[in-house]
């Protein structure tokens, strides 16, 4: 079991052996192709999964240089799933009380953003800073990193409050509507008074 989860990138941390985000990021990619090749598991030759990465609390698809991370290290450690999630969300969800069980030597991947903003990324790509702990330098794990029942559990409270969080957005938007036609009845209205009111004065 994995006592601790990596969230966002800390400069400092023994965890991080020294090195720059940037440092890690490619040295993270560089032994797991060094592992791929030894052991014959390179993503391209031997793909496991048959869709892209993609982050599950956010539903969109890492299709940037993250990718390249993401299936180096999904194939190095023998995770066939093509799903990963923040650990910043995963630590979240153990504060809350939900018991996560790692299997043997899980590891993270750390996935950087190099740009300013999302605009070099269609609206179904992720944007790294746009989740998790909303920062450019997070790690991620991959959901067969955790035990089955973790894995359900997760998946569980992800797709409750993404239900919530839809269900709070659709009230929102009700509540809109229905102050627009409000106002608009109220102006209708109003305007109608004063075109009738000259001829009250007649």
């Amino acid at each position: 079991m994995t006592d601790y989860i990596q969230t966002k990138w800390r400069d400092g941390s023994a965890f991080n052996h020294n090195l720059t985000s940037d440092e890690y990021f490619y040295n993270q990619i560089f032994e797991a192709v060094k592992k791929n090749v030894s052991a014959g598991t390179l993503p391209q030759f031997s793909r496991k999964t048959s869709s892209m990465p993609v982050e599950l609390s956010t539903g969109k698809i890492i299709n940037d240089e993250n990718l390249i991370a993401l299936e180096q290290i999904a194939a190095s450690n023998n995770y066939n799933s093509s799903v990963w999630i923040f650990g910043d969300v995963l630590e979240k969800l153990r504060s809350e009380g939900i018991r996560l069980n790692f299997k043997k030597d899980a590891q993270p991947a750390l996935c950087i953003t190099k740009y300013a903003n999302a605009t070099h990324l269609f609206g179904n790509e992720l944007y790294i800073a746009e989740g998790g702990a909303k920062t450019k330098a997070q790690f991620l794990y991959n959901l067969d990193s955790l035990d089955e029942r973790s894995q359900e559990a997760v998946k569980k409270h992800v797709k409750t409050a993404q239900e919530n969080v839809e269900a709070y957005s659709n009230e929102n938007f009700s509540n809109y509507i229905s102050n627009v036609k409000k106002s608009t009845y109220r102006k209708s209205s109003g305007s109608g008074r004063l075109k009738e009111f000259p001829k009250s004065c007649l």
